[in-house]
């Protein structure tokens, strides 16, 4: 049996519908780039959409279904959720969705034990959930991450992997090139978390949690790069720690 993968989505409260011919005014919505679905399909596991339900226990009960949870990018991380007042560099904030990524996030870790992946910002919120904060513009800094010139399927820069990590034991390598579309990042890491890649101007590219148990971030998009071996490596890795837990 295929391991069931659940992956988090954006949600918007713009007006799609009526503006793209389809729908209604005034509907709320719940979108995901399909990359997440292929990534998943293609490493061998079955992709599942989470959705808004009204019920925080409706998500649990949802997830306890799964084998995995993918923790998906989009807005930025609502700064009150590690301490920090919204800067006038922090971009759009979408409070439904911070209100039940953070009530997974802290579901994940402290009652469930199933794999989990971050992608970008699914990075900074497992980060922020676990105890961290986050840098709000990295651009202040004098750090350019946000490289929106570079295509989806192309890279951008270097990450070294620190030795020893789960991350490096994936790629097999010491360093790999990413692509990069981020303009937050890990400013203090979460307790019990290690970083294991960087870039070369200290920005921390994947986090992940100390022990045996497979809950690793990566700042990068690697369900954008299907022809990359080692991103293909990260979606194959992890299914296949999910298809275990579902023998369980």
């Amino acid at each position: 049996m295929k391991p069931l993968i659940g992956i988090t989505c954006s949600y918007s409260q713009y007006d799609h519908g009526s503006a793209e011919g389809y729908g209604l005014p005034g509907q709320h919505w719940t979108l995901l780039a399909n990359d997440y679905v292929l990534a998943v399909e293609r490493a061998g596991g079955i992709p599942l959409l989470i959705p808004f339900p009204e019920e925080a226990q409706t998500l649990f009960d949802l997830v306890s279904r799964c084998d995995g949870i993918v923790i998906s990018g989009g807005d930025d991380v609502a700064p009150f959720l590690y301490g920090e007042d919204v800067t006038p560099l922090t971009m759009h904030l979408e409070p439904t969705r911070d209100k039940q990524e953070y009530l997974l996030m802290k579901h994940l870790l402290e009652r469930l034990n199933i794999p989990v992946l971050g992608i970008c910002r699914g990075l900074q919120m497992l980060n922020v959930a676990a105890g961290g904060t986050l840098h709000q513009d990295l651009t202040s800094l004098g750090k350019h991450h946000t490289l929106l010139n570079v295509a989806p399927d192309s890279f951008a820069h270097r990450v070294h992997l620190t030795k020893g990590s789960r991350m490096e034991q994936i790629a097999g390598c010491e360093s790999m090139l990413t692509n990069s579309y981020h303009h937050q990042a890990v400013k203090d890491l979460a307790p019990g978390f290690v970083a294991s890649a960087a870039a070369a101007d200290g920005v921390i590219e994947s986090i992940e949690k100390e022990g045996d148990r497979f809950v690793l971030g990566v700042q990068w998009h690697p369900e954008m790069t299907p022809s990359c071996r080692i991103n293909q490596k990260i979606f194959q890795t992890f299914v296949r720690v999910c298809a275990k837990q579902s023998e369980l």
